[in-house]
């Protein structure tokens, strides 16, 4: 009787220790995936802010053209298009900023 009672116990051991290392190895699946997932999302946020500051630092001469003005203003408009796109497609679009730039900040050098 006590050996029946020993090979129940160890195998209900041996069941919950396979079930704990099964739903561990899931849960270290599902945390790797997660990781893998937000590195993207911060590259790419990452790479909008980067993009971003380079467009805000570009010098504009005090005498620009108008042509000049537009083409910067171009450039800043289709950055923003392009970040918040894509925070509303990939995050969802209750973090979409809204990013516009109708009045465009110049910055004399």
């Amino acid at each position: 009787m006590a050996l029946v009672v020993s090979v129940t116990t160890l195998s209900w051991a041996w069941f919950s220790a396979a079930r704990n290392e099964h739903k561990s190895s899931q849960s270290t699946e599902a945390a790797d995936r997660e990781k893998a997932r937000l590195a993207v999302i911060r590259s790419h946020l990452q790479s909008f802010y980067i993009e971003g500051g380079s467009l805000m630092d570009k010098p504009v001469p005090p005498n620009a053209s108008p042509e000049l003005i537009a083409q910067y203003t171009a450039e800043a408009e289709t950055w923003a298009t392009k970040a918040n796109t894509w925070i509303g497609t990939e995050l969802g679009k209750g973090l979409q900023l809204g990013l516009s730039i109708a009045q465009p900040i110049l910055r004399g050098s």
